[in-house]
């Protein structure tokens, strides 16, 4: 079925599965993928650790910020928000009309799942103490942004993203 906007966006903290369960959704729909986390590191032609220790978090908000309008415009697409791009105002005005899925984990979850991906350090700090911080200060504003949030601790991807796509078909 197309759509002239996203099938939906999903939001979470790392590691919570946005990007392996976004791919799995998209591919078994048929439906293009967009990572604003890929989106901002291809343009910058830098991963996103590099933009903000380099340039600072201010413009690492304002390039998800463009990410997110551009992703947004992608019609029939899987979208998956970097886990900071919700923390923008505007972003979160622009997710107002859209379905909205929040993969949640917890602490143990994300950081083990993260260190198994970054080596144990983002950006130089030690993962579980910038996970705490984050999970703290976005939990709740993702659970506010969301249509619907399915937790991904004890879940294989796959399972996930069937869940995903129960979520698609009841929504529709």
């Amino acid at each position: 079925m197309k759509s002239d906007r996203p099938l939906c966006v999903l939001v979470g903290p790392p590691g919570a599965g946005k990007t392996t369960v976004g791919r799995l959704v998209a591919g078994s729909l048929d439906a293009p993928f967009l990572d604003t986390d890929d989106m901002v590191a291809d343009l910058a032609g830098k991963p996103i650790a590099e933009i903000l220790f380099d340039e600072g978090e201010a413009a690492l908000r304002s390039a998800e910020r463009a990410a997110v309008i551009e992703a947004l415009a992608a019609p029939s697409a899987v979208v998956a928000l970097g886990s900071g791009a919700v923390l923008d105002p505007d972003v979160q005005t622009y997710l107002a009309d859209h379905f909205v899925i929040h993969l949640a984990a917890q602490l143990a979850t994300v950081t083990r799942r993260t260190a198994m991906t970054s080596g144990g350090q983002i950006a130089g700090i030690g993962v579980r103490s910038l996970l705490r911080t984050m999970l703290d200060e976005r939990s709740q504003l993702y659970r506010r942004l969301a249509s619907i949030t399915i937790a991904t601790d004890d879940r294989t991807p796959e399972a996930a993203a069937t869940e995903v796509k129960q979520a698609l078909r009841l929504q529709r």
